[in-house]
């Protein structure tokens, strides 16, 4: 994963800020990326609901594909850009278009 700041310790939240966090796409995304430098599966039901932090979280901090944004991702326009970075010929029958909040 790159480190955007490797020499920072990891920071954590209490409760009361996580149950803000874990619910706004946005918020989730930078938690994971500038706080706790990992994936946060804690937050990944509300980054799912973004396709743009979708997008950004699996490359960024997943390095791989985020199956669960993945319904937000496909006809949003992320949808070439991730086909492209992961190589994705075809998406699953699975995966249908879902809302989206670009938050």
């Amino acid at each position: 994963m790159r480190e955007y700041y490797p020499d920072r310790p990891k920071i954590y939240i209490n409760e009361k800020f996580m149950d803000i966090v874990t619910t706004d796409p946005k918020m989730a995304y930078y938690y994971s990326l500038n706080f706790i430098q990992e994936p946060f599966p804690r937050g990944e039901t509300a980054i799912a609901r973004s396709a743009k932090y979708s997008f950004r979280y699996a490359i960024n901090i997943l390095k791989g594909r985020f199956k669960q944004g993945e319904k937000n991702i496909k006809g949003s326009n992320y949808e070439d850009s991730y086909k492209e970075y992961f190589k994705i010929e075809e998406w699953e029958k699975d995966v249908k278009r879902g809302e989206e909040e670009d938050g």
